[in-house]
């Protein structure tokens, strides 16, 4: 293993065919707030591997309440009629931290999302979290979770409804290989294995869904999740279209002191970012063992 410090994470990106509609169904129903909006620059998609994708919207959100730390960025993408969420190898979904479950899910209802798994209570690690799963216009699966507070990963509690990203879900063919591969390469802990039911996996693949998977859950430095999910042999590559950025989510941006560092095979050489919030910074993408793009950008 790489001795460095384990990575903070920053953005998750996904993509839509419906991005005005999107955007502001994160405002309105999830009470996200607009951080950043332009057009993507010809260096940056480059990196991305997706030159298709240069001039395309995209917007970076908040939590409007919340904790501002981490961010969701909704790009403007064409998407293959073929794509099903939750079926494919790569990221798959995200988990919100979230209170007063009860009171959004009235919300949710009368919202563009729709619930494809209901309000519930899992254990996960011994630990019992409420949660529902929607899917939103652009195809993207969240969790919303209520927590107590966590001493194992020493997770807090939301500070208002709807707070920010902390779990950030990878599918991958062989669960031990991809741990192995973030520890050695990112210096992110390998987590015990667990057995359990996901019923949205199940769903998503017509099993019965008292199928169990295995996964794991790896902190990162700012108090929030990688979880792996070792998926089913029914499981496939995500499609996209050539040039273009993957349908659904398509990255993971993370922050660590150097990337000089780390020795990965980058996609492109490392740049530095000319715009934006992460203006003057050095950035650089490279593949992760299930095919997932990820994203580091170094911080000042």
């Amino acid at each position: 293993m790489l001795k460095t410090e384990c990575p903070k994470l920053k953005l998750v990106t996904f993509s839509s065919a419906k991005w005005e509609e999107t955007v502001n169904c994160w405002r309105s129903f999830l009470e996200y707030k607009v951080l950043e909006t332009g057009y993507l620059t010809k260096k940056l998609v480059k990196t991305w591997n997706a030159p298709n994708n240069e001039d395309s919207r995209y917007a970076i959100l908040t939590s409007k309440f919340g904790d501002q730390s981490v961010a969701v960025r909704i790009v403007e993408n064409s998407i293959p009629s073929n794509f099903e969420p939750l079926r494919t190898f790569g990221w798959a979904s995200i988990s919100l931290i979230v209170k007063n479950l009860e009171s959004i899910v009235s919300k949710i209802n009368d919202s563009p999302f729709e619930v494809i798994c209901p309000l519930r209570t899992v254990e996960i690690y011994k630990k019992k979290i409420r949660c529902l799963d929607i899917r939103g216009i652009a195809s993207e699966v969240i969790s919303l979770v209520e927590i107590e507070e966590d001493e194992r990963l020493n997770i807090t509690p939301a500070d208002c409804n709807v707070d920010r990203p902390f779990t950030v879900t990878l599918a991958t063919r062989d669960i031990e290989t991809t741990k192995n591969f973030y520890y050695n390469k990112l210096s992110i802990n390998k987590a015990a294995e667990i057995e359990t039911e996901i019923w949205t996996l199940s769903d998503a693949f017509q099993y019965n869904r008292d199928t169990t998977y295995t996964l794991s859950q790896s902190p990162l430095e700012n108090y929030n999740l990688i979880e792996i999910n070792e998926y089913p042999e029914d499981a496939t590559r995500r499609t996209s279209i050539p040039g273009n950025l993957c349908p659904g989510f398509c990255h993971v941006t993370l922050t660590i002191p150097s990337i000089d560092e780390l020795s990965l095979y980058w996609l492109t050489e490392p740049i530095i970012i000319e715009e934006g919030m992460h203006k003057d910074c050095k950035q650089v993408t490279f593949f992760g063992a299930s095919g997932e793009l990820i994203e580091l950008i170094e911080e000042n």
